[in-house]
């Protein structure tokens, strides 16, 4: 990798904060396809839940989504929700983290872990959170977005019966979890 690629340029390293939990290490390959992230760019997202602000958030899932498997996902959510999604970041425009803004307004070389889009609560403010970041060799590109409990849910009051239909079953089919796990959450819904 050159020194003056974009990502080497613009990007900050992975935190440890966003590697696999399981390796500690950056994730290596997509959690739907399985093919190498080494070579392409890919989105991570990880949820974290808690019973008590006093206790340590326990990570409830993470995914490494490369770039072709997170097109056919999005591929699956339908218009209606893309319009009323689209409506929430114009309200909320954290929910979009601009690559351009963070490069620019940013100078840190370590990237900061964010706080929630919607309520700027940190993550010690929060009962549960997912933390997403968009990554390309081996850079995160453009920050981290956080969402809370609060945004997650006006995120879910976006989804059309067909998505979430379809985010249901995606999530079923992607975490092999005891059914009296399945129940805690089968009201998250995974949007990237």
């Amino acid at each position: 990798m050159s020194e003056n690629s974009m990502e080497a340029r613009f990007g900050k390293p992975i935190p440890a904060w966003l590697y696999c939990e399981e390796t500690q290490q950056p994730f290596t390959n997509c959690t739907l396809c399985n093919i190498s992230l080494e070579d392409t760019s890919y989105t991570v997202c990880k949820s974290f839940s808690r019973l008590s602000l006093e206790s340590e958030p326990i990570l409830s899932f993470e995914i490494a989504v490369c770039l072709s498997c997170s097109q056919n996902y999005s591929n699956h959510i339908s218009d209606e929700t893309k319009k009323a999604l689209d409506a929430l970041s114009r309200t909320y425009p954290k929910l979009k983290p601009s690559i351009t803004a963070d490069v620019i307004l940013n100078g840190d070389t370590q990237l900061q872990k964010p706080t929630c889009a919607i309520t700027n609560k940190p993550t010690e403010a929060l009962y549960e959170y997912e933390l997403s970041a968009f990554v390309s060799k081996n850079y995160v590109l453009g920050g981290a977005n956080m969402i809370g409990e609060e945004a997650m849910k006006l995120m879910s009051d976006c989804l059309s019966d067909e998505s979430s239909g379809f985010l249901d079953d995606f999530f079923n089919s992607l975490i092999d979890l005891p059914p009296e796990i399945s129940v805690i959450l089968r009201d998250k819904k995974l949007i990237f």
